[in-house]
């Protein structure tokens, strides 16, 4: 199981089959450790201080279903296919001119850049390989 590093400094070792996706934290997301980006895993939600671009590929490495997708910001964005809903059509309140699609996993309904049949491709790439 791959370990990452939590905001109080311990090391924890994560389960990647029980994580949904992963994407950068937020500003000021991690408490107490101001301005740094980590990662923010979900499903239970888990704040690690490792980037993304670290992360993502260490949960890939147990969990061969994880893959890429980018947040309407362009970031990237690791989600596990087998926990991921087919891809779709944003809402109409979920419709911005970088969201294309809309992936749900997790219980949430990630807004993504790709197109809907990208979006669904790169999941059935994942799930075929897994």
């Amino acid at each position: 199981m791959p370990s990452f590093t939590l905001p109080d400094g311990s090391k924890i070792e994560i389960d990647a089959t029980v994580i949904a996706r992963a994407r950068p934290t937020i500003r000021n997301e991690i408490y107490g450790k101001p301005g740094h980006v980590g990662t923010a895993l979900f499903a239970p939600k888990r704040l690690v201080l490792e980037p993304i671009d670290t992360v993502g590929p260490e949960l890939e490495k147990t969990a061969p279903s994880f893959t890429i997708l980018h947040a309407p910001n362009g970031q990237t964005i690791w989600c596990q296919a087998s926990k991921a809903k087919n891809a779709e059509a944003p809402l109409p309140t979920e419709v911005s001119p970088t969201t294309n699609a809309v992936v749900v996993m997790g219980g949430v309904r990630q807004r993504v850049r790709e197109t809907v049949s990208e979006a669904q491709a790169i999941l059935d790439l994942a799930r075929a390989s897994a």
